[in-house]
């Protein structure tokens, strides 16, 4: 007779075995979804940078486009136009968004570090607000072109360059545009 009975459990072998093979796989899995995290990170700041980039682009145009004209010497306290700021003479406007006849705001584009700044002189009666605010941030480079030239100036070239260092990597986005001053 044999005394030995059949057991139904693992033996330590076969537990080892099977617990390695469950770390190997959470190993995988855990890998793969912080990987998939980074990229997620990733694309979300890079993409974020080209949208900053667009919408700052788009702000200047629509604004140079309805300008007056592009101030080429000082007025007072508003400074002149220059290859690294653009200084747009827009028409002031009432309550009801009509333009002042003979009244006008002034809109000035530059870089102060890497934030793009929109400083307006408001005429009195307009009803803009003087005052600076931040167009767009991580702007490495803002240029402007005139043509034909800064004191004739009917269109402007704009070309505007962010850049982000997202997870040790630096991407730049540069975009260019020419818009031409629809009151020229």
């Amino acid at each position: 007779m044999n005394n030995r009975q059949l057991s139904g459990g693992f033996t330590i072998m076969e537990v080892i075995i099977a617990a390695s093979i469950g770390i190997v796989v959470m190993s995988a899995v855990l890998f793969l979804f912080i990987r998939g995290n980074q990229m997620f990170v990733f694309d979300s700041r890079y993409l974020d940078t080209q949208k900053n980039v667009r919408l700052a682009l788009d702000n200047i145009s629509q604004d140079t486009r309805r300008a007056n004209d592009v101030v080429s010497t000082a007025i007072g306290s508003v400074p002149a136009s220059t290859s690294s700021q653009l200084v747009l003479d827009v028409s002031s406007i009432d309550a009801s968004g009509n333009p002042i006849t003979g009244s006008n705001d002034y809109f000035r584009y530059t870089l102060n570090g890497t934030t793009l700044e929109k400083t307006t002189w408001a005429a009195v009666g307009s009803t803009r607000t003087s005052g600076t605010k931040n167009i767009s941030s991580n702007i490495s480079n803002l240029a402007f072109g005139y043509l034909p030239t800064l004191a004739g100036a009917t269109r402007v070239t704009i070309s505007i360059t962010s850049t982000a260092t997202v997870m040790n990597k630096t991407h730049t986005r540069t975009l260019n545009t020419s818009v031409k001053l629809r009151n020229k």
